[in-house]
């Protein structure tokens, strides 16, 4: 009789054997890792301790002994230098870190909020928001020249400066229109800035503030027809 195809077949694995099979870890490459990351060296730290231990070597058995002093001579010098310009990385590091920590990033937006005139009221108003981790002090928006769609007039949107405004916080900038001088009061501004009532405009916004360490910076909004989005932030000048 006839043996079946399967047990004709050499290696063929049963169910039971592909249930029980377990692949080998790569041991290798994890313990090659765990080892280089104990010294706390970065990949490209690694690369340059290998280059220059095997140019040492090759100083070694290459150089005459004459020449030997004056060869180690110019890879202390080298080495020592790489070790300043890492120094120097480390340092330049620590003071984007610091600088980062009280960097503050103002933005402007436009959303509902409730008023008190004579009765509490919601409505759109313009919001100053910090977005960033240190204070904003000083914070002034620059004025806007707004237009009007239909005449073509032409007013100033000023806005008075806060004193200041805490990481996460937000505070409503309520601007003054302003025509030859004088104060408008028939004319929301707030409808400029929208996106959806902005009358086919884009403004762009200048937000001028300080960091607790004096450093003057500016955020740049774009707002209006073209939508409410951040341009550029960073400091002046």
């Amino acid at each position: 009789m006839e043996k079946p195809i399967s047990e004709k077949i050499v290696g063929v694995v049963s169910d039971h054997d592909t249930h029980n099979f377990e692949p080998r870890p790569n041991i290798t490459g994890g313990t090659t890792k765990k080892l280089l990351g104990k010294f706390g060296w970065s990949t490209r730290q690694w690369v340059f301790f290998l280059l220059f231990f095997a140019v040492f070597v090759l100083v070694l058995a290459l150089v005459s002994e004459k020449n030997l002093g004056n060869s180690l001579l110019w890879l202390t010098g080298i080495v020592v230098l790489f070790y300043t310009v890492e120094t120097q990385g480390l340092r330049l590091e620590m003071v984007r870190q610091n600088e980062i920590s009280v960097q503050p990033l103002v933005i402007a937006t436009v959303a509902e909020r409730e008023t008190r005139r004579i009765a509490p009221v919601s409505a759109d108003v313009i919001i100053l928001r910090n977005i960033g981790r240190g204070p904003a002090l000083y914070v002034k928006v620059e004025d806007v020249l707004l237009t009007r769609e239909l005449s073509g007039d032409e007013y100033v949107s000023t806005f008075g400066t806060i004193d200041f405004i805490e990481p996460g916080c937000e505070v409503v900038a309520m601007p003054m229109v302003l025509s030859s001088g004088k104060e408008v009061t028939d004319i929301n501004p707030v409808l400029h800035f929208k996106p959806r009532e902005s009358g086919g405009q884009t403004y762009y916004v200048t937000i001028r503030y300080e960091d607790v360490d004096g450093t003057k910076r500016q955020s740049i909004i774009q707002m209006g027809a073209g939508g409410i989005k951040l341009i550029r932030h960073g400091r002046i000048g």
